[in-house]
């Protein structure tokens, strides 16, 4: 019997997913900073008072603007980002929404915040992870090959709908138009990319173009080395001499929001002592992966709770480990390219 709703997932969910969530996590830890360092300002009058919670609704509104109306992909990636802005300023006031008296301090407003970005990133991961069936690589396919149609298939793209049609039933009544479909709209020297586009791929290249340096490459393992070797040393220090663990590595446990972010901190950096094992077998992927968990976990949890008490080190950390996230994701595309043009 046939469902009455067929969900054809997006292989790109994953990346769009991210993008929402980071974007939330960083809405919500950029407006309490602005907030604390203009010691809460009102927006309104001695009647009125205009909460972030409606240019956040505003933002969600556009986004879901955006998606009904378009068709091409690249209005998914402004849609995630735009809609998880928008999330972020109205989840931040959850303590409005859940207290008699409107508390935007509620203390544990925090822990609710993470307790639904953890349960939105398990369950979403636990969704993207299952087997994608044959026709979700074909519709997939075809959804690129209609790229073409306004000019927004580039190489790249391209690359990738060739090896979704890989995983496609070949059997299928449309696989062969989907082929010659993709052919046709295949890039050309005419290709001209969208503007928004053009503006991602100028943000990326410099970046992209140190993240190539095999410096830092070695530089960036090199912190996880040191991360990962750094947290086996004190906790077989605590172990062996039966000392306690120095409060100033996972901060005062006695308060609950930072024995959440030490719990984390010590799961990110199992995850990453995970990834130097990878790396030591010459499994890089592997461990770019389990670098990548780790990133995520320090920007989901750890940074949520460390903001609470440290607000302006917890923004510094936050932008260290988006930049760290942004080099790790880098390196896994350059894999996955390579990885094609092998095959």
């Amino acid at each position: 019997m046939r469902t009455p709703v067929r969900l054809v997932r997006n292989v790109d969910a994953a990346r769009l997913l991210d993008t929402f969530l980071v974007s939330s996590i960083a809405s919500v830890l950029i407006t309490r900073l602005y907030l604390h360092l203009t010691g809460y300002p009102q927006i309104g009058s001695s009647t009125l008072h205009i909460a972030h919670l409606l240019p956040g609704g505003l933002l969600m509104m556009l986004a879901i603007l955006v998606m009904i109306s378009s068709v091409n992909r690249s209005s998914r990636d402004i849609s995630a980002f735009i809609g998880g802005v928008g999330f972020g300023l109205f989840w931040d006031e959850v303590g409005k929404f859940i207290t008699r008296d409107n508390d935007y301090f509620y203390q544990p407003a925090i822990a609710i915040m993470y307790v639904f970005f953890v349960a939105l990133y398990l369950s979403t991961r636990y969704v993207i992870r299952r087997t994608y069936q044959p026709e979700d690589y074909l519709a997939n396919a075809l959804d690129l090959a209609m790229e073409g149609a306004i000019g927004e298939l580039d190489p790249r793209e391209y690359r990738k709908a060739l090896l979704l049609l890989q995983h496609a039933d070949k059997t299928h009544p449309m696989y062969a138009a989907t082929v010659q479909l993709l052919e046709q709209a295949k890039p050309t020297k005419a290709y001209h990319p969208f503007v928004i586009d053009r503006l991602s791929d100028w943000f990326h290249a410099p970046f992209r173009l140190l993240v190539g340096q095999p410096w830092y490459r070695t530089m960036l393992y090199g912190l996880f080395y040191a991360y990962g070797l750094g947290l086996v040393g004190i906790i077989a220090f605590s172990v062996f001499t039966s000392h306690h663990i120095p409060t100033a590595f996972f901060l005062n446990p006695s308060a609950d929001t930072n024995f959440v972010a030490a719990a984390s901190s010590v799961a990110a950096g199992v995850l990453v002592v995970w990834g130097i094992v990878s790396l030591t077998k010459r499994q890089t992927v592997r461990a770019l992966r389990r670098f990548e968990s780790a990133l995520l976990i320090n920007v989901f949890v750890t940074q949520t709770f460390l903001f609470l008490h440290y607000q302006l080190a917890a923004i510094a950390a936050l932008c260290i480990a988006l930049g760290l996230l942004f080099s790790v994701r880098m390196l896994l595309s350059d894999h996955a390219q390579q990885q094609a043009n092998q095959r």
